[in-house]
């Protein structure tokens, strides 16, 4: 099954999601997005490098919308464990901490707070100053953007320009639900897991 597939289909059952538009520069991808019966945007090269972020992507597909009043909710394909569950509890927690916008995310273990970055042969703490010589129990709650799902109206999207809001909710997912396929390792384990569960 193609990858995309799996985001497609998640999001054909979400009970919320009422259009699906899929954006590549890929015309396979779009032939394929078309044969699943939604909506296929040709995405212009100058949106579709490796130097192209996922903020001038969006900005594209809402320059191709008829208005701005719309819930956009960004599923990228390299996350096939998510699944329509993920999605409506994520719109789910969007709706009920009237948020500007919420994104999934996986906690990570708080030591990451005790690190320093190397400037000039200094040492920098990454966050707060006091965090690398308090107790473990004592640091916040660390989390990561697993990449699975975003959820921001697009008129919220224009003014900041960005996914992140002064008024961002976070919506928890599982580690191993968190697979945001990048190398061919992370390929392999998603992999492992979708047969597993098939099993």
């Amino acid at each position: 099954k193609p990858l995309i597939n799996w985001t497609i289909e998640a999001a054909k059952r979400s009970k919320y999601l009422e259009s699906i538009i899929v954006s590549s520069d890929c015309d396979e991808i779009l032939a394929l997005a078309e044969h699943q019966n939604v909506t296929p945007l040709k995405r212009p090269d100058k949106f579709a490098d490796d130097a192209s972020s996922m903020i001038s992507v969006i900005g594209h597909l809402l320059s191709s919308l008829d208005s701005l009043s719309y819930v956009l909710v960004l599923l990228q394909p390299t996350s096939p464990l998510r699944t329509h569950v993920h999605i409506d509890e994520c719109i789910d927690t969007y709706i009920n901490t009237k948020a500007e916008s919420t994104f999934s995310v996986c906690a990570k273990d708080s030591e990451v707070l005790k690190y320093f970055t190397v400037e000039d042969s200094r040492l920098n703490p990454i966050s707060n100053p006091q965090y690398p010589f308090a107790r473990r129990q004592d640091l916040p709650i660390v989390v990561k953007p697993n990449g699975a799902i975003y959820v921001i109206k697009s008129d919220t999207f224009l003014t900041y320009n960005s996914l992140l809001t002064r008024n961002t909710t976070p919506y928890f997912m599982l580690e191993k639900e968190s697979i945001d396929i990048d190398t061919i390792e992370d390929f392999r384990l998603a992999e492992d897991i979708i047969e597993n569960r098939l099993n």
